[in-house]
């Protein structure tokens, strides 16, 4: 199943401003060092087969959330979002770099957290280069790199462009993790007159889903 939702991904390709070619990562040859058990996957691709291998006798809920955990003798007692409580023997939070699960029994995440230096951004798009395009028709993970930015793109299936933003501020930005408006304006602020296809991407990043 993990091969079979494979981007496929062949080599990692590096541009100038002007999108010509300056070097390359053969990516087969990762691929080798791990005998071949090396797949680039989509978040959302991982997730779906995750959930096909699960046992049918494994309860899955969808469109809730945890409001209250409390531990006792015979293991937790969860408060869900809807109301209702149920009783486990064991609560495993799992639920990502803003864990919820975290925040209800440690508190706030900010006394854990420490900048590495780092944000990253990623959305998808239509696929609107050209026919013929050398990365519209090739199985390329493309990167360009300006002073402390670096803009991703890689085609996939169903015409649609991947990307990815890096960007290195020597700070902690003031923005919230769940402040999707704040987060588009910090990339246009950012990114704007960054070269190469950064202002056709910023284009569409409000259509984006």
């Amino acid at each position: 199943a993990l091969k079979r939702a494979d981007l496929e991904i062949e080599e990692l390709v590096f541009v100038n401003k002007n999108g010509k070619r300056t070097g390359a990562l053969d990516i087969y040859k990762f691929r080798k060092l791990l005998n071949l058990r090396y797949y680039n996957l989509l978040r959302s691709d991982l997730s779906e087969i995750i959930y096909e291998q699960l046992d049918k006798e494994v309860e899955v809920i969808f469109g809730d959330s945890i409001t209250n955990i409390e531990q006792t003798d015979g293991g937790t007692s969860v408060t869900f979002k809807s109301g209702r409580v149920r009783s486990f023997d064991l609560a495993v939070g799992a639920d990502g770099l803003h864990s919820n699960v975290r925040k209800l029994i440690f508190g706030d995440e900010q006394q854990f957290e420490h900048y590495f230096g780092y944000y990253t951004a990623a959305f998808t798009v239509g696929n609107y280069l050209p026919a013929g395009h050398p990365i519209r028709e090739n199985s390329s993970f493309v990167s360009y790199t300006d002073a402390g930015k670096q803009v991703n793109i890689y085609p996939v299936k169903g015409n649609k462009l991947i990307t990815l933003f890096i960007l290195s501020p020597d700070k902690k930005l003031p923005v919230a993790h769940g402040d999707t408006g704040a987060q588009k304006e910090l990339l246009r602020r950012w990114f704007s007159s960054v070269g190469w296809e950064s202002p056709a991407l910023l284009q569409r990043l409000d259509t984006a889903p």
